[in-house]
């Protein structure tokens, strides 16, 4: 990495994080530990969404401009290409059981073999207007024997992948490419935010049991619901925190920005 380098080279990694009310440009490098360290974040006020969903592609695009131009002034480091986050209620996840290609006969499982099967499902044709973003392998049989979680090094001669392919809405997608491009920024690629989210806040443990997942936004609440490693549904309540601050400013009889300020010293 270098300044003005791109943040997907290496072991660097750039992120555009677009919501309704602010835009943040986040860069991540890996330490020697394998451990990620935060190497900058931009910040700038969004108003080009609505519920979640782009209204205004020329007004995110000059949003991302300016958290991009934040994180150069703050950190030095500029951005040529970096992922986009998604999250909305409009994320699909479909299950999918799918046999593996392979030579016949008996033979150990391989990594290509395993990488074989993703490309496989991935091919998966998702509902009308849907894009196939991440394909998750939950488990695997071997000759009729379920439930292998990493079947790496084990023989059989027919291999079967159970996975959880993740879609999200081709329109909105585009726009948010159209617009982090517009930015003079390439997308590396699409995130889904709740995935993305939990891998940072959930442990083993949480992930294999019940767990909602609650990110509070500026104006929307994203939800998402996690079950044995995997989501398996996501909602949007027309909450979040503007609402809080708003209350505080009528309960208390102080300007918006004064009740701002409380929510974010007080919690």
């Amino acid at each position: 990495m270098h300044r003005g380098m791109s943040m997907v080279q290496g072991d660097c990694r750039a992120v555009v994080d677009i919501g309704t009310t602010k835009v943040r440009v986040l860069v991540a490098a890996r330490r020697s530990d394998r451990r990620l360290e935060l190497a900058g974040i931009g910040v700038a006020r969004c108003d080009g969404l609505h519920k979640g969903v782009v209204s205004d592609v020329a007004s995110v695009a000059a949003s991302v401009r300016e958290a991009a131009a934040d994180l150069a002034q703050v950190s030095g480091l500029s951005i040529v290409r970096a992922y986009i986050g998604l999250a909305g209620a409009h994320i699909d996840s479909d299950d999918r059981w799918s046999h593996v290609p392979r030579d016949p006969g008996v033979r150990a499982v391989t990594n290509e073999d395993l990488a074989r099967a993703l490309e496989h499902v991935s091919r998966f044709k998702p509902a009308p207007g849907q894009r196939v973003l991440h394909v998750v392998p939950r488990s695997y049989t071997l000759d009729g024997v379920h439930g292998v979680r990493n079947p790496e090094g084990m023989h059989t001669g027919e291999l079967h992948i159970q996975s959880q392919v993740i879609s999200g809405p081709e329109g909105q997608i585009e726009a948010l490419e159209a617009a982090v491009n517009s930015a003079g920024i390439r997308p590396a690629g699409v995130i889904v935010e709740p995935m993305a989210t939990a891998d940072a806040v959930l442990d083993a443990e949480e992930k294999q049991g019940v767990t909602a997942l609650v990110d509070i936004g500026g104006t929307k609440t994203d939800i998402a619901v996690f079950h044995d490693g995997t989501m398996l549904l996501t909602a949007v309540l027309p909450v979040g925190g503007y609402q809080f601050t708003n209350d505080l400013s009528i309960a208390f009889s102080l300007p918006y920005s004064e009740a701002e300020q409380l929510k974010i010293e007080q919690g």
